[in-house]
C-alpha cells in the first residue's frame, strides 16, 4: 500500500506541474476553459490520448456511471454527488496505464434516502479507481465496489482506498 501511495504522490506531482506549465486544468472553481463541469466532462473523449485531464474544486452529480471512460483524470477536492442507488464510475482504463481516475480529498455524498451506491464498477476488464483522503458517504455500499457480475474482474481491476474518512471508507 505505501508504495501504491508513493506512486500516486508522484503522478500528482507529475500532474500538476503538466498541469502548470501546460495551461491545461480544464476547470477550477468554475472557471477555464468551460462553464459547467458537465460541459468538461462531454468535451473529454471516452478514449483521450492526452496526458491527464485535471477537475479541481468542482461540483459533480448523476444517477448511472456518470464518471466514465478509458482516460486519465486527477480530481482534487471536488464534491461528487449521486442523485441514484447506483455506480459513480464506469472506468474502462487501458491495460498499459499505470492510472485511470484518482480522487484525492474529494467528497461523497447523495441523497438522503440512498444507501446502494457503488465507488464504481469495470466497464472494461483493467478499471483502475483510487480513492485517497476522501470522505466517503453513508449512501456507499459497505464493500464499496461492485464487479459487475464478473467475479474475473477480480483478476484485473484495480481498484483502490487509502486512508479515506466518514461512515463507508474502507476498513481494510
Amino acid at each position: 500500500m505505501k508504495e501504491l501511495f508513493v506512486s500516486l504522490i508522484f503522478l500528482f506531482a507529475a500532474l500538476f506541474n503538466f498541469a502548470q506549465t501546460k495551461k491545461k486544468v480544464v476547470a477550477k472553481e468554475g472557471s477555464g476553459n468551460y462553464t459547467t463541469v458537465q460541459q468538461a466532462l462531454d468535451a473529454v473523449p471516452i478514449n483521450n490520448k492526452k496526458p491527464i485531464t485535471i477537475f479541481i474544486n468542482c461540483y459533480i452529480e448523476g444517477t448511472t456511471d456518470f464518471i466514465f471512460g478509458s482516460s486519465t483524470v486527477w480530481f482534487e477536492r471536488c464534491h461528487i454527488h449521486s442523485k441514484k442507488n447506483s455506480h459513480i464510475t464506469a472506468a474502462s482504463t487501458p491495460q498499459q496505464n499505470q492510472f485511470g481516475y484518482v480522487f484525492n480529498d474529494c467528497i461523497l455524498t447523495g441523497d438522503t434516502s440512498l444507501r446502494g451506491v457503488s465507488l464504481g464498477r469495470p466497464w472494461r476488464q483493467y478499471a483502475n479507481v483510487t480513492y485517497i483522503y476522501s470522505y466517503i458517504g453513508p449512501h456507499i455500499l459497505p464493500e464499496g465496489w461492485r464487479n459487475w457480475n464478473n467475479t474475473e474482474n477480480y483478476k484485473t481491476t484495480k481498484y483502490s482506498e487509502y486512508e479515506n474518512y466518514g461512515p463507508r471508507r474502507s476498513t481494510c
